[in-house]
C-alpha cells in the first residue's frame, strides 16, 4: 500500500510540473503572438498614418492651385538695381539704385496679365547731355519711373518646393529724371533749379519663383529679376524752382539721345 501510495504522489508530481511547463510555454507563445500583433499593427498605423498625411498634402497642393485661378492679385516689393546710363556725346555711367514695384493684374492658373511699374533712384557721375543743340555735362541724381503691361507665364516646375517658377515680359514706358547737383552749361541757359527729363520706351524680360499657398490672404511670396532696355524719343528741360507748379521750359525729340540698361532685383509680396 504503501509503495502504492509513493506511484501515485510521483505520478501527480509528474503531471503537476508537465501542466507548469505547458502554461509556461503557452505564456510565452501567448506573448511572442501578441508582440508580433502589436508591431504589425503598429506598421499598419504608421502606414495609414502616412498615406493620410501624403494624401491630405496632395490635396492642400491641388487646392492651391484651383484657388490661385481666376483672381485679381495687387503685388508690391522692393528692389535693387544696377543700371547703365548711355547719352549721346558718347558718355556713359553705372550706378546702382533702391526702390520699389507694384503689380495689380488678373492670375489665372498659369497665365497672368498684370499692370507693372517700377521706381528706382541712384546718383549718375559725369555725363554729357544734349539739351536744345546744347551740351550739359555734370553729375546728380536720377530717378527712374516705368509702367508696362505685362504677360507671365507661371510653369508647372517648382525649383524648391511649393515655388513655381515663371517668365514674363513686355513693352515698358518710363520718364527718367536728372537733377544736376554739379554741371557745367556751355550756353549758361541751364539754371540751378532745371532737371532734364527724359521719355523712353523699349522692353522688360523678367523671371522669377511665387510661393504657392492655399489661400492668396496667406500673401504668398515672389523673387524677380527683370532686364529692361530703353532709349529716349524726347527730352524736356523743367523748372522746378516752384514746388506746387510743374514749368516746361523747353521739350524737343531726342531719338536715342539716352539709352538705358537696367537689372533689378525684386523681393515682394501679394497684398491683397
Amino acid at each position: 500500500m504503501k509503495y502504492l501510495f509513493l506511484v501515485l504522489l510521483f505520478i501527480n508530481s509528474f503531471y503537476a510540473l508537465a501542466d507548469s511547463g505547458i502554461k509556461k510555454s503557452a505564456k510565452k507563445t501567448a506573448e511572442k503572438v501578441e508582440e508580433k500583433i502589436s508591431s504589425k499593427g503598429k506598421e499598419l498605423v504608421d502606414k495609414i498614418g502616412d498615406e493620410r498625411i501624403k494624401k491630405l498634402d496632395e490635396g492642400i497642393h491641388k487646392v492651391s492651385r484651383i484657388l490661385h485661378k481666376n483672381h485679381l492679385a495687387l503685388k508690391a516689393g522692393a528692389n535693387f538695381s544696377a543700371n547703365r546710363l548711355e547719352t549721346k556725346a558718347n558718355t556713359d555711367d553705372h550706378y546702382t539704385g533702391y526702390g520699389f514695384n507694384t503689380h495689380f493684374g488678373y492670375h489665372w492658373s498659369q497665365l497672368e496679365i498684370s499692370g507693372s511699374s517700377y521706381i528706382h533712384y541712384g546718383k549718375a557721375e559725369e555725363l554729357q547731355y544734349i539739351v536744345n543743340d546744347n551740351v550739359i555735362s555734370g553729375e546728380g541724381t536720377v530717378q527712374f519711373v516705368s509702367i508696362s503691361p505685362m504677360i507671365r507665364f507661371h510653369t508647372n516646375w517648382e525649383p524648391k518646393q511649393n515655388y513655381r517658377f515663371y517668365i514674363g515680359g513686355g513693352p515698358i514706358w518710363s520718364i527718367e529724371t536728372v537733377k544736376l547737383q554739379d554741371y557745367n552749361n556751355s550756353v549758361g541757359a541751364f539754371q540751378e533749379e532745371t532737371k532734364i527729363t527724359y521719355e523712353s520706351s523699349g522692353g522688360i524680360l523678367v523671371f522669377g519663383v511665387e510661393e504657392q499657398t492655399p489661400f492668396k490672404e496667406m500673401h504668398p511670396v515672389f523673387i524677380e529679376v527683370a532686364f529692361v532696355y530703353q532709349s529716349s524719343f524726347r527730352v524736356s528741360t523743367v523748372d522746378i524752382s516752384k514746388v506746387a507748379e510743374t514749368n516746361i521750359l523747353t521739350t524737343q525729340r531726342s531719338f536715342d539721345d539716352l539709352e538705358t540698361y537696367n537689372i533689378m532685383f525684386s523681393l515682394g509680396i501679394t497684398v491683397f
